[in-house]
C-alpha cells in the first residue's frame, strides 16, 4: 500500500458512481482527515466542527463526506451515505497493491495439499497433508495449517495464525490426572474468511470447527473445537469462543469478550467489550457485562 499512481478526483467519482463537487483535483496519497493535505484523499464519516475547519483549509484535496457537509465547503468532495465504505472501496481500487501470487521458497507445502489458482503463500508458512486451499487465497508469514484443514477461495490468513491444531481437551481419569482427548475432527473455512495474526482455530474433537462465509476474525482470537462462526460475523481482538459455541449471522463480538462452551448467540446480535456470555443470546440484541445481560434490542 502507499503511493501507487496519480489519480484524478473525477476517476474516483466515476468508480464510486458519485457526483464530483468542486475542481477535478489530482490525488497522490491517502490521509486521515486530521492529516489532510494537498493532493490527498480522505473521508469524514460524521459531521464535526473541527473536521469542517480542516477540510476548508485544504481545497486541493478530495474528501468523501456525509451529506451534513453539503454546501458548507468549497474543497473538492463527494457526498455519500457511508463515507468510510466509499473511501475504502476507492482506496482498494486505486491504491492497494495486491500481492503477486507466489509460493515463497522458505514455505513448506506437503505434496498432498490441493492448492487453487493464484494463491500466495508467505515465508515460513507450513501446509500439512490433505489441506485444501481455494483460489486467490493469501497466507502470510509463518502460518501453520495442520492436516486436513479446508480453506475456501478469497480468504486471508495473516501472519502467525494456526489453523487445525488440537485444542485443550482433557478428561480427568480415576487418579485425578488430566488425560488428553485426541482431536479427530477438522477445521473448515468458507469463502471470504479472514483470520488475524496470532489467532488459533482449533480442530474439532469430532466433526468440524466451522467459520462461515465472509466472517472476519481479528488478531489474537481463540476459536475452540467445534465452534461455529456464522456468515458475516466479526470477532474482534482478544475474544474467546469456547468449545461448541455457535455464533449466528452478522454478529459482532467486541474486544476481549468470551462465549462460554455450548452457548448460542443469535443472528445480528452484539456482545459488548469484555462481556462474558454464559447463556444463550436471542437474535438482534446487545448484551454487556459479566455475566452478560441484555442491554437493549437492536431490532
Amino acid at each position: 500500500m502507499g503511493k501507487v499512481k496519480r489519480v484524478m478526483a473525477s476517476e474516483v467519482a466515476a468508480a464510486l458512481n458519485l457526483r464530483l463537487i468542486g475542481a477535478d483535483v489530482k490525488i497522490e496519497r491517502l490521509a486521515a482527515i486530521t492529516e489532510l493535505r494537498d493532493a490527498s484523499m480522505s473521508f469524514a464519516n460524521t459531521f464535526r466542527a473541527d473536521y469542517l475547519k480542516i477540510i476548508k483549509g485544504v481545497p486541493n484535496s478530495l474528501v468523501i463526506c456525509s451529506p451534513e457537509y453539503a454546501e458548507k465547503i468549497h474543497t473538492t468532495h463527494l457526498l455519500s451515505g457511508n463515507p468510510r465504505l466509499a473511501f475504502l472501496r476507492a482506496a482498494k481500487h486505486f491504491f492497494y497493491v495486491h500481492p503477486h501470487p507466489q509460493i515463497h521458497p522458505s514455505s513448506i507445502v506437503d505434496p498432498t495439499a490441493k492448492l487453487g489458482r493464484d494463491i500466495s503463500i508467505g515465508p515460513g508458512t507450513v501446509i500439512e497433508s490433505g489441506v485444501t486451499i481455494g483460489d486467490r487465497t493469501e497466507l502470510r508469514s509463518n502460518v501453520i495449517i495442520k492436516s486436513g484443514v479446508t480453506i475456501g477461495a478469497d480468504c486471508l490468513i495473516k501472519s502467525n495464525a494456526v489453523l487445525g491444531e488440537e485444542g485443550f481437551g482433557y478428561e480427568i481419569d480415576e487418579h485425578g490426572v488430566p488425560e488428553h482427548f485426541p482431536h479427530f475432527g477438522t477445521v473448515c473455512l468458507d469463502d471470504g474468511v479472514h483470520i488475524g495474526s496470532g489467532t488459533a482455530v482449533d480442530r474439532a474433537t469430532l466433526g468440524t470447527t466451522k467459520i462461515c462465509k465472509n466472517a472476519k476474525i481479528d488478531n489474537l482470537v481463540h476459536i475452540a473445537h467445534n465452534a461455529v462462526i456464522g456468515q458475516n460475523t466479526l470477532v474482534i481482538a482478544g475474544s474467546v469462543v469456547c468449545g461448541g459455541a455457535v455464533l449466528g449471522r452478522n454478529c459482532w463480538l467486541a474486544p476481549n469478550s468470551v462465549i462460554k462452551e455450548g452457548v448460542r448467540v443469535g443472528d445480528f446480535s452484539m456482545v459488548g467489550l469484555g462481556a462474558v456470555v454464559v447463556k444463550n443470546v436471542p437474535e438482534q440484541v446487545l448484551v454487556v457485562g459479566v455475566p452478560a445481560k441484555i442491554l437493549r434490542s437492536l431490532a
